[in-house]
């Protein structure tokens, strides 16, 4: 009785096998004869390259124009704490620096709310921009929100 237990199981076992790879076979064969296809024209790769490299190129403006926006603060608060240093008057002087500090906050949370507006902008423009390419390029699995590193203001 355990032998033919056995060797039914064996010969299932063979017939199922048989029967996976005569299924992948006969794919390997559709693909072969361009039947069954998930290849995507070479027209769509391009058209979506060409808006990534547009979104890429927005995201790297946006980011030179935040730097040179915070390096200007920086230089602005710079001078305008060393004028207050100067200041020989203690009311006079703390209030000057009060007001560098609050030039210098308000002038990041500006650069840090463009920067970010920049990036939602590209990144809405790169939406649209892969759908109207066509050719049912979907969602690319890439992430936004990778790029809002300034969020906070």
């Amino acid at each position: 009785m355990k032998k033919i237990i056995v060797a039914s199981l064996i010969l299932s076992s063979l017939v199922v096998t048989g029967v996976v790879l005569a299924d992948n076979n006969q794919n390997d064969q559709n693909n072969l004869n361009g039947a069954v296809t998930t290849q995507t024209s070479t027209t769509v790769l391009a058209c979506v390259a060409k808006a990534v490299d547009t979104r890429e190129t927005a995201g790297m403006n946006a980011f030179k124009a935040f730097s040179d926006a915070h390096m200007a603060a920086l230089q602005t608060r710079k001078s305008e704490l060393a004028t207050a240093w100067t200041m020989t008057d203690k009311n006079t002087r703390n209030a000057a620096i009060r007001a560098a500090w609050k030039k210098f906050n308000d002038a990041e949370k500006t650069a840090r709310r463009t920067y970010n507006q920049a990036l939602k902008t590209a990144w809405n423009d790169f939406t649209k921009a892969r759908r109207a390419c066509g050719g049912g390029i979907g969602p690319t699995g890439e992430d936004n929100r990778h790029d809002k590193f300034l969020e906070n203001d």
